[in-house]
């Protein structure tokens, strides 16, 4: 999810508190709700808030443009890791398959994909 999509959730459930009275959530009749109702409403607006801002802190700023390369190389990073997990590699040769999906090119990665896929597993 990107953080701009955060932002647009963030400010309709910000219209959503605002639109208490006097602190005060309103039924249909335009009444203060039950007191139940209103903590409800206030749990789950704060929860609601929470969840917003845990997924803003833990989502990576990506740019759009780059967005496809970066679930790319993720989803590149997941396999390693867990052919790593499974026993490795025995030679540079084993990780080739990996370097056709790591099909960026050279000049994004600054080196050529085999290169980057060693550095990927070095890093774990």
């Amino acid at each position: 999810m990107r953080e701009t999509d955060l932002y647009d959730y963030q400010r309709e459930l910000d219209k959503f508190d605002e639109g208490r009275v006097d602190g005060n959530f309103l039924d249909e009749d335009g009444k203060p709700a039950e007191l139940y109702v209103q903590r409800t409403l206030l749990y789950l607006i704060r929860r609601s808030y929470g969840y917003i801002y845990y997924l803003m802190i833990s989502s990576e700023p990506v740019s759009e443009a780059l967005l496809p390369y970066y679930n790319q190389l993720q989803t590149l990073k997941r396999c390693l890791v867990e052919v790593k997990n499974s026993g490795g590699v025995s030679s540079v040769r084993d990780l080739y398959p990996y370097s056709m999906k790591a099909s960026l090119p050279p000049f994004f990665l600054g080196v050529w994909p085999l290169t980057y896929i060693r550095r990927l597993v070095e890093l774990d």
